[in-house]
């Protein structure tokens, strides 16, 4: 329990000394303190069942064999970006992982040069999703040539192939357009949407389409 609480308080991130491109959870302090807090943090899944494109891919194919069968947490950072990143991505965005993600959490401006090649796959069933988040307002500085970036960056139209049981929580922050998810929305407790900065003609659908 003491591990699992201090969890809950210390959770900033930080650089390894001289590997700027590595980031380590404040929590794995906790691995040193003691012989017996070291036992316990191994032992307690959900501690390491939170995968970051910002970590190396070696740290996270090991938390994700420490976090045994516990559900995941994923998310995109578009901080920090580095070489290997589509191969980060496309570890993130394999089916072994998506089959046990509860939380996801998707910039836009962290999908690498071909971002609809990873939107394109969440149209797949999402059985254990709880909460999804689209960052879309994180964009790219160079939008894909020859195709309007409100379209490069749209969720695709069958998003989870409709089909994401567990599904609560919905946000997409910064959006240029929401196409509609109504068997999506059925059970959600809480939808949150904000439109993008300076975006004027961006007109959120009617609650009678939505839900």
């Amino acid at each position: 329990m003491l591990v699992i609480e201090s969890h809950h308080i210390h959770t900033r991130s930080r650089l390894i000394p001289g590997a700027t491109s590595t980031i380590l959870p404040g929590w794995l302090n906790l691995t040193r303190v003691c012989k017996r807090w070291r036992i316990e943090a191994l032992a307690c899944t959900s501690l390491w069942s939170r995968l970051t494109t910002i970590m190396h891919l070696n740290m996270m194919k090991e938390f994700l064999r420490r976090s045994q069968d516990a559900p995941l947490t994923i998310i995109t950072d578009r901080y920090l970006v580095r070489a290997d990143l589509a191969e980060r991505l496309r570890f993130c965005f394999s089916s072994a992982i998506l089959d046990r993600t509860k939380d996801l959490c998707v910039s836009f401006g962290a999908l690498d040069s071909q971002p609809q090649t990873y939107l394109r796959i969440l149209s797949r069933p999402m059985p254990c999703l709880e909460k999804f988040v689209y960052r879309q307002n994180t964009l790219p500085e160079n939008p894909l040539p020859g195709e309007p970036l409100q379209e490069s960056a749209g969720l695709p139209s069958n998003l989870f192939a409709g089909s994401a049981p567990r599904l609560r929580q919905f946000t997409i922050e910064g959006a240029f357009n929401l196409p509609c998810f109504p068997h999506l929305f059925e059970h959600l407790q809480l939808f949150r949407l904000t439109s993008a900065s300076g975006n004027r003609s961006f007109a959120p659908p009617s609650f009678s389409k939505l839900f």
